[in-house]
């Protein structure tokens, strides 16, 4: 089944969310290039592909179509005026699993799950959860790096930003990206990042920006908590309406 939810996002939006391309694809194609240079030019004595790399470069592909799928239900053709909701097939925790048990052995886990017949954008959902997990590594140095997968929930009245048509939504499945790293400086303008381009103003914090377009697209609220030691990214995700057929799945 397929639904569509209307795109709010305008041109220049979704022009600045293309740009996802250089903020997490050249990185993996690079990556991507390296592992297949040593797959066909061994250093030493040729020896038969491992199985390891021949994996990764699988990996490197599939999450570089994943990314361009996104792109392209948010400034495609359709995109341009709706977003397609499909049902998950709960590929979200083991696209994770696999991406991130490569790229930050230890220290990264998950938590809950996803019901079957989840509806969303999934390769959008991947994509955030991807760059929020990486930021966290790469900024807060933490020892541990969790997403939970929480229950349905009613509307989260106090989230720091709720996007607009987020109201029409009165259950919501919180993913909670989790770490205990230095955590943000108590002045740290979340607002401004959520909703501005950073293009337009110091040209960091593209992360946070693209959870923001994530968010009115999804119709997602957004909360962010963050002490030292302890900070949570939650995206709260609506149960849209045309899931009502199959409540049994959560209640």
């Amino acid at each position: 089944m397929t639904t569509h939810l209307p795109n709010p996002l305008s041109l220049e939006q979704r022009t600045s969310f293309t740009r996802v391309i250089d903020h997490d694809v050249d990185s993996v194609m690079g990556d991507m290039r390296a592992t297949v240079d040593r797959l066909v030019h061994p250093d030493q004595i040729p020896s038969p592909p491992s199985q390891h790399r021949l994996d990764q470069v699988m990996q490197y592909v599939d999450f570089t179509i994943n990314t361009f799928q996104a792109i392209q239900s948010i400034v495609g053709s359709h995109g341009e005026k709706e977003i397609p909701l499909e049902a998950s097939n709960n590929g979200l925790t083991k696209f994770l699993s696999t991406y991130f048990g490569d790229k930050i052995p230890k220290k990264f886990t998950i938590t809950g799950s996803l019901k079957p017949r989840f509806l969303t954008q999934e390769t959008l959902l991947e994509l955030i959860f991807l760059t929020l997990v990486k930021n966290a590594n790469n900024h807060a140095a933490p020892s541990k790096i969790e997403l939970a997968i929480g229950e349905p929930q009613p509307f989260p009245t106090n989230a720091l930003y709720i996007p607009q048509g987020a109201e029409n939504y009165s259950n919501f499945i919180s993913f909670q990206v989790k770490d205990n790293g230095r955590g943000f400086p108590a002045d740290y303008p979340f607002m401004q990042k959520i909703t501005t381009d950073p293009k337009t103003t110091s040209g960091r914090g593209f992360g946070l920006y693209l959870t923001g377009l994530a968010s009115q697209v999804l119709r997602a609220p957004i909360d962010i908590q963050s002490r030292p030691g302890d900070t949570i990214v939650s995206f709260y995700h609506p149960v849209f309406e045309e899931e009502k057929r199959w409540s049994e799945y959560y209640f």
